[in-house]
């Protein structure tokens, strides 16, 4: 490599006819930087100004031109009362850019993938496919480095859904995006500042013991069974529909619920009351607890039973002129849990039967529901 070296010399040349001196600049690269002047002494005095670059700041000086020196000045000046320097907010800028070029749809498969070697439920893997198919159709081009909080907080409150459902899309777009902050796909994550919304609370809606009898009463086996299981052992409906008559036990006085089967991947076993065991046994054979076409024999015993399901808006008025109530969410379940609390006063024990990770929402949920008298009455429906 060549050295650095600058030397004035005359020049006499007919395209510039004012130009007496050139100033010769031979970089270490072996570029020649040229300048030209009318008399010796300006020559000189630029000759002397560019040694005096080279001995403070190295030859990588010469480099840089008017224009640059100009922004320099400009962003120090700009950057001055934030007490920060021009190579600190780059070194910011590359920390952020320098991410790797993934979009929504490429760290949301990634992180599903990681889902699945964690052998999350298929239930909850279709969830969060279709959430993120979602989030990155409105994103589709975006890296997910250059996300904002403001984003994805407009997000969110676009999708005119209830709160409890924001805050569940919101807990799971932040697991998404501290996935992409462990992979080093991105540098922050901006869903931590996008506050939860402020959920109502509302008393859960449970059945009264005439309206589960009529709904037993005239359910054919594999709906009993439901109906049985989940309103007087309080077994989730997608627990159920995973259930075999196998793991039903009248002999050992319990149902199990494996790990696999269970919304929330722990085993454990749940108590077949007398009223159950009432309703069970004559329904007991081998296999799936519900046959074909459970779902639209189930809504059709429910509508038989005075009960208006979920539909769109013209069904719901036509069941509204029937003079139908509307089917509680999770009635089943919910009118379990109030029963059973009002019954046994055992919150601990009903935690366990519910699979609860502790005793908090059995009394915000169920407490003061009912009383003990209803519960007495509710568990002692048996088949005539």
């Amino acid at each position: 490599m060549a050295k650095f070296s600058i030397s004035v010399r005359p020049y006499k040349c007919s395209v510039r006819p004012n130009a007496k001196w050139v100033l010769n600049v031979w970089h270490p690269t072996g570029k020649r930087e040229r300048s030209y002047f009318e008399t010796k002494e300006t020559a000189q005095a630029a000759e002397q100004v560019k040694s005096v670059e080279v001995q403070r700041l190295g030859w990588q000086a010469l480099r840089i031109d008017d224009r640059l020196r100009l922004e320099a000045l400009d962003a120090k000046e700009k950057l001055a009362p934030y007490g920060v320097s021009i190579t600190a907010v780059v070194a910011e800028y590359i920390r952020r850019r320098g991410s790797a070029s993934v979009t929504v749809d490429q760290i949301a498969e990634q992180f599903i993938a990681s889902r699945s070697k964690l052998e999350r439920s298929e239930k909850h893997l279709s969830s969060l496919r279709r959430l993120f198919v979602r989030f990155g159709e409105s994103f589709p081009s975006e890296r997910l480095a250059d996300l904002t909080t403001d984003q994805v907080e407009g997000w969110l409150h676009d999708l005119k859904v209830g709160p409890v459902t924001v805050n569940t899309y919101r807990s799971l777009l932040n697991s998404l995006f501290e996935f992409g902050v462990r992979k080093k796909l991105c540098p922050e994550n901006p869903v931590k500042g996008v506050e939860r919304m402020t959920v109502k609370a509302e008393e859960v809606g449970i059945l009264t013991p005439a309206q589960l009898w009529n709904l037993l009463e005239i359910a054919e086996a594999d709906v009993r069974a439901t109906v049985a299981l989940g309103a007087f052992a309080g077994i989730r409906p997608e627990e159920i529909v995973r259930l075999t008559w196998e793991e039903v036990s009248l002999e050992k006085g319990h149902v199990t619920i494996t790990a696999a089967k269970s919304k929330t991947a722990q085993h454990r076993y749940v108590k077949i009351l007398p009223c159950l065991e009432a309703w069970l046994r004559p329904l007991i054979g081998s296999g799936s607890i519900q046959g074909d076409n459970f779902r639209r024999r189930y809504d059709e015993t429910r509508r038989l039973a005075g009960f208006a399901l979920r539909g769109n808006q013209r069904r719901r008025r036509h069941d509204e002129d029937k003079g139908l109530v509307p089917w509680p969410h999770d009635a089943l379940r919910h009118s379990y849990a109030s029963y059973h609390l009002a019954k046994f006063q055992n919150a601990p024990a009903l935690a366990l039967e519910l699979g609860h990770q502790s005793n908090a929402l059995i009394f915000s949920n169920y407490r003061r529901r009912v009383t003990e008298l209803e519960a007495a009455e509710y568990f002692n429906l048996v088949p005539q």
